[in-house]
């Protein structure tokens, strides 16, 4: 099944269609992401890393929670990176309004990945949600940038980032194995858990991004 990831109505589709074929799913595993380096706004007007990084996940997640409360141990599982620390959600500035860094909104959209995992494990115990951190991962991340950005990105790759097997490792572990049955709103790096950032855990920052998604959600669809 087809979808443009990062506009809303696209992923509420997309999550019809699977709810027309099946009744029940087992794992949905979120890991669509990406950055851009200049500031592009969605057709739905949102700020298009937010919009694909996060949006998504929450589109799909609160769409599919119905059927994946069907299976016996219906887990959700989001990709999220340890770029979130150090980075604090600037609610007047989600679409770029006032200003826009690459990096600062690719950071932003992990630390809500990682928020919004634990508002909805604290919101219901129906379906096991957790998130994760994959490492730096030898993937073409930097394939569409200039020729200097990409030989530096892969040159660091070649020596220091974990194999795409490797990379695959936590997602694997959470959505398969008998030893996270019933784990739930948990982070974990090479299927450990671990701690996120000391913001990643203001319950009041879950409940804002919450129902910031929540709103644009309502708005799109």
């Amino acid at each position: 099944m087809n979808a443009i990831l990062s506009l809303v109505a696209n992923v509420k589709d997309l999550a019809d269609r699977i709810k027309q074929k099946h009744s029940k799913i087992d794992v949905l595993l979120n890991n669509a992401g990406g950055a851009n380096k200049t500031k592009q706004i969605t057709s739905e007007g949102l700020e298009k890393t937010f919009a694909t990084n996060q949006m998504n996940y929450f589109v799909l997640s609160t769409e599919l929670l119905n059927i994946l409360s069907e299976s016996n141990d219906g887990r959700i599982v989001n990709v999220a990176s340890n770029a979130h620390i150090g980075a604090e959600v600037d609610y007047e500035n989600i679409n770029s309004e006032k200003s826009f860094s690459a990096w600062t909104s690719y950071c932003v959209s992990k630390l809500m990945n990682i928020m919004f995992t634990y508002q909805l494990s604290a919101m219901q115990d129906r379906v096991s949600v957790n998130v994760l951190h994959p490492g730096f991962v030898d993937t073409n991340i930097a394939g569409n940038e200039g020729n200097l950005i990409k030989y530096i990105v892969k040159f660091g790759a070649k020596m220091f980032a974990r194999t795409v097997d490797n990379g695959a490792d936590s997602s694997i572990y959470l959505s398969t194995s008998d030893e996270v049955k019933g784990v739930s709103g948990k982070y974990f790096f090479k299927c450990r858990e671990i701690k996120s950032s000391r913001a990643s855990y203001s319950q009041e920052d879950w409940k804002k991004v919450w129902d910031l998604c929540e709103d644009f959600k309502k708005k799109l669809i």
